[in-house]
């Protein structure tokens, strides 16, 4: 039973390690997790407060090490999905001479971004209504909810499954 339920994203940072240079400047990134309902999540558990995260990841490399990095944190991982194609998302930031972050770049290796005219879908928006586990709700005391998943309609139903 998880007290508090953290539900939304959960992606890797990509934070420029040159500051004052833009995206197409940057020679180097280093990877931080993030997505913010999955940082209060391992923070919740860090302060001994029972904490689940639920949200939705790529069938990749990344997904699958931000799910262990929860698991390991003492984080209930039971609501995480696992889309099939979807990548998970990777956040490119940039900063600027006064220290100041610039979101430059939603993607993922590999992943422009836009193809063809058509913007990448990442699996943390694909969180799938009909998959959610509705016994951790009826324990839960509380829900924390981030607001990236809502970009898309079918991450949007499940949250408003859940609130109704």
């Amino acid at each position: 039973m998880s007290q508090v339920l953290c539900l939304g994203e959960v992606l890797v940072d990509q934070i420029a390690t040159e500051v004052g240079a833009s995206y197409d400047q940057v020679k180097s990134w280093t990877a931080y997790p993030g997505g913010a309902p999955a940082n209060v999540a391992c923070g919740l558990a860090k302060l001994g407060t029972s904490s689940g995260f639920i949200g939705c990841v790529g069938h990749d490399e990344v997904g699958t090490s931000l799910v262990k990095l929860l698991q390991d944190t003492g984080v209930d991982t039971t609501g995480v999905q696992v889309h099939p194609t979807a990548p998970t998302r990777q956040v490119y930031v940039t900063r600027l001479a006064n220290g100041d972050r610039t979101f430059a770049k939603f993607s993922s290796p590999g992943v422009s971004g836009v193809e063809g005219g058509i913007e990448t879908v990442f699996a943390d928006t694909l969180l799938d209504a009909d998959r959610l586990p509705e016994a951790l709700f009826a324990e839960a005391n509380f829900l924390v909810l981030g607001t990236l998943c809502l970009a898309n309609p079918i991450a949007a139903q499940a949250v408003q499954r859940l609130c109704s």
